[in-house]
């Protein structure tokens, strides 16, 4: 199934903006992705994934590196729907 999450990263881009990633400076605090999965937990835990890779992959450093570490508990799920592919 297909979803749509929304993710409060509000608490996570003064972070980011101080390892100088700044590829969520203009996003404001709410980053929707879509993400396919199995079930709800298994979509929210692909999300984080995917978000900790976009930011090491934005920024090789090691302030990033250890940033990465800690994304989990800087950011929340806040929505989760249900999205349907266009036919």
């Amino acid at each position: 199934m297909l979803y749509r999450v929304h993710i409060n990263i509000e608490d996570l881009q003064p972070e980011l903006l101080e390892a100088g990633v700044d590829m969520y400076e203009t996003s404001g605090s709410i980053l929707k992705v879509f993400m396919a999965g199995k079930d709800p937990d298994d979509v929210c835990h692909k999300a984080v994934k995917k978000l900790v890779a976009d930011v090491t992959a934005y920024r090789r450093t090691s302030r990033v590196l250890e940033l990465a570490k800690d994304i989990s508990n800087l950011i929340r799920v806040v929505k989760l729907e249900l999205s349907y592919p266009f036919p």
